[in-house]
């Protein structure tokens, strides 16, 4: 079980939420965050996985900043978006690829739309 400590006025501090209880421990879902869906070749955008927990209310259990080795990331193109392992994507070449994520609990995995173009040209 995790505390959280939450501060009060007069100084004191308070355990208020017992992490484990409230969301239960397994992942019913993950949230992707993607800064930009869309982008030229050489842009680069991180995407965020968020691991939701099953109980009530749901709640986060872990994300990708936290605990990158949880997540395992993949493009479904990898000539035109690439993924590494902490989900930085980079635009290779024009075209479009998902960018999935899947973590331990889950069953199958979730991803994001991201189009690469070829940029506009300076004359």
């Amino acid at each position: 079980m995790t505390f959280r400590l939450v501060h009060r006025s007069g100084g004191s501090f308070l355990a208020a939420a017992i992490i484990g209880a409230c969301c239960g421990d397994t992942v019913r879902e993950v949230n992707l965050s993607v800064p930009s869906r869309a982008g030229t070749v050489g842009d680069r955008v991180t995407v965020r996985a968020v691991a939701i927990g099953g109980g009530f209310p749901p709640c986060t259990l872990y994300d990708s900043v936290e605990r990158p080795a949880d997540f395992r990331w993949a493009s479904s193109d990898s000539a035109v978006a690439s993924v590494g392992p902490t989900g930085l994507v980079t635009m290779l070449q024009p075209g479009e690829a998902f960018i999935s994520v899947s973590t331990a609990g889950v069953a199958g995995s979730y991803s994001a739309r991201i189009t690469v173009s070829a940029g506009t040209e300076i004359p």
